[in-house]
């Protein structure tokens, strides 16, 4: 058993994004093996997870929202804080 996530595209990268039920589900089962009682999650991610209601509704959309929580996007060799190729050649 694994986490389970959907893609997405983040400031022009790919990831899994998994749903809060998921991240709760992996979470009681950890918790479960420490011997330690079950806890909702409330962090950042799903935090950010009830911000995006359109990509969980509809997940072919690709769009991720991280609300300026990730700013930094990547090239291949490089990567900028600002979305600015910072490549000089």
């Amino acid at each position: 058993d694994h986490i389970q996530g959907t893609d997405a595209t983040i400031n022009g990268s790919s990831y899994q994004i998994a749903s809060t039920e998921e991240l709760n589900r992996i979470s009681k089962k950890i918790r479960n093996q420490l011997g330690l009682k079950a806890k909702q999650l409330n962090n950042a991610e799903t935090r950010l997870n009830a911000l995006n209601t359109d990509y969980f509704e509809n997940p072919s959309l690709y769009a991720y929202d991280t609300y300026g929580y990730d700013n930094t996007y990547y090239s291949y060799t490089n990567y900028s804080s600002t979305g600015n190729n910072t490549n000089t050649q």
